[in-house]
């Protein structure tokens, strides 16, 4: 994958060779960036769902982006982050600090806004650094609606924020295609 990444990303040499790729054996589709160590996991569920490269080399550039803009990764959900525990308390008393400390808003309020930022952020590496004939932006925006029907938590969670952020993104994502 490194050396896909080489070949689509050429203005990003240096980072993707400090970058470590690491493939999880979880079916479930995902993928995350770790700024922090320069590490980017793909599960094995997300790459048999590639139907093509671009689809591919858009994630792979979606997660640099990431790592480039030292993102950090924060967990939103406990069904994106697999088998972490910790995940609940850490909200729970996160919300009861930042409760005290933000008028009007509240701590999950807070970090939806903030991974949607970094998400649209990462999104936009992606589209500037991938070669163009890749058609990047409406690769990505097609891996995400597909993943969001196959999974089904789109159908069962409409209204969730999450749910909601990720079909703004394709929303973005098809307008920089225009």
């Amino acid at each position: 994958m490194g050396e896909m990444l080489n070949e689509y990303l050429p203005a990003e040499r240096k980072l993707i060779q400090k970058t470590k790729i690491v493939v999880s054996s979880d079916e479930k589709p995902w993928a995350e960036a770790h700024a922090w160590n320069k590490v980017i996991t793909v599960s094995w569920g997300r790459i048999v769902s590639f139907q093509n490269i671009a689809e591919c080399a858009a994630l792979l550039a979606h997660e640099l982006g990431h790592i480039k803009r030292r993102h950090l990764n924060v967990p939103l959900n406990a069904y994106s982050v697999p088998g972490e525990h910790w995940f609940f308390w850490q909200r729970w008393i996160m919300g009861r600090i930042f409760h005290k400390s933000c008028r009007g808003e509240t701590y999950e309020a807070y970090l939806y806004r903030e991974e949607e930022e970094m998400e649209i952020e990462a999104d936009r590496f992606m589209v500037q650094t991938l070669l163009s004939s890749l058609n990047p932006a409406h690769a990505f925006a097609d891996l995400l609606e597909r993943t969001g029907r196959e999974t089904g938590l789109w159908d069962h969670h409409p209204n969730h924020p999450f749910t909601k952020m990720h079909r703004r993104r394709i929303a973005i994502l098809r307008q920089m295609t225009q």
